[in-house]
């Protein structure tokens, strides 16, 4: 092979290489902008909240039905696919996230992948300040990560226990909880000016919080029970609503 031939093949497997660390490149980007992983997909319902909501057992009665559940505070994320006992046809993907607070860091790393948002909320213990500062601060930490922003992920917070006598109304919770995501804003956004964290300020400035103005995703509430098809309806129209 004379000296003009090599230096040829030798420029060609320079383009070649050249083309495809381009593409790669590229691909590198477009999955860094997405928020994506590999193959992933925002098709994952994510339920979320305090300990002792009733995620888990909202879990069980969306894959099996009304039937009683005994469950237990888990330590660990269950993710499965199965169809919805109410609606055969619908296939859904479900996340149960723990709702312990020393894992709370480790949900973002679930937000690309997620279509919808359900966070449970327990109607009946809202009477304790604390359980409510519980929520408020756990949806502070959800609407201010940047990829709730970029994605503008839908989330129900969904009043548990409807069927309780003592349980509170889905207006007086989302009352309840704008009080005290107001104060949040306020004592929170003094401490994050000086973090280097990548936290997106929450709401309008020196003004108390509304979860329709302020919220970074659109955000419904609903009331709901796990022991009847009727009063489950809301939450399987919002997990079904495209």
């Amino acid at each position: 092979m004379s000296k003009d031939e090599e230096d040829r093949n030798l420029y060609a497997v320079y383009v070649v290489a050249g083309a495809v660390l381009v593409l790669l490149l590229a691909f590198i980007i477009k999955l860094a902008a997405s928020g994506s992983s590999p193959g992933g997909k925002r098709d994952v319902i994510l339920l979320l909240g305090p300990c002792g909501g009733g995620k888990t057992a909202l879990f069980h009665r969306l894959r099996d039905g009304p039937s009683k559940v005994d469950t237990v505070t888990s330590m660990k994320e269950t993710l499965e696919t199965f169809p919805l006992f109410d609606e055969e046809a619908a296939t859904v993907s479900v996340l149960d996230f723990p709702g312990h607070e020393r894992l709370r860091s480790q949900v973002s790393q679930f937000y690309p992948i997620a279509k919808k948002l359900v966070f449970v909320v327990d109607a009946t213990t809202v009477g304790d300040a604390a359980q409510v500062r519980k929520a408020a601060e756990f949806l502070y930490d959800i609407f201010v990560h940047p990829k709730v922003h970029d994605n503008g992920i839908p989330l129900l917070v969904a009043c548990s226990k409807a069927d309780v006598a003592t349980a509170a109304t889905p207006s007086h919770i989302q009352s309840l909880l704008e009080t005290e995501l107001s104060q949040l804003k306020s004592t929170r956004a003094s401490l994050e000016a000086h973090d280097d964290d990548e936290s997106i300020p929450l709401g309008r400035e020196n003004v108390p919080f509304a979860f329709d103005v302020d919220a970074p995703c659109e955000v419904v509430f609903e009331s709901y029970s796990i022991h009847s098809a009727e009063a489950i309806a809301p939450l399987l129209d919002f997990i079904l609503q495209e």
